[in-house]
């Protein structure tokens, strides 16, 4: 878990300083071996894919943005419950990919 959260941490630097290329690689590895370790349903993954999504959202994937966000979204809700912070940050992000979109409907539920 420890290699995990080194990749996590190479990908906060790569998002906050780019090139989200890179962000993408140490995100993706990062996630495969969160999986391994703590299965498909877990708030570890919920994480990962919550910063996949920001990193999607900023380099302008925003369907991949929603596909990420979406799996984070079903996670932290089975988890946390639908009242949880770290649910709501999730809507707002979808909101936000689905604006870029102009998926106004998706956003206004989002």
């Amino acid at each position: 878990l420890q290699t995990a959260e080194h990749y996590y941490n190479i990908a906060l630097v790569f998002y906050a300083k780019g090139p989200y290329s890179k962000a993408r690689v140490s995100v993706a590895e990062c996630a495969k071996i969160r999986r391994q370790l703590c299965g498909n349903v877990s708030l570890p993954v919920a994480e990962v894919l919550h910063l996949f999504g920001k990193i999607s959202l900023s380099s302008g994937n925003f369907e991949d943005a929603c596909d990420k966000l979406q799996e984070a979204l079903a996670i932290r809700q089975k988890l946390l419950g639908k009242n949880h912070l770290l649910v709501a940050n999730v809507h707002l992000l979808m909101g936000k990919a689905n604006l870029e979109m102009e998926e106004y409907d998706k956003a206004m539920s989002s």
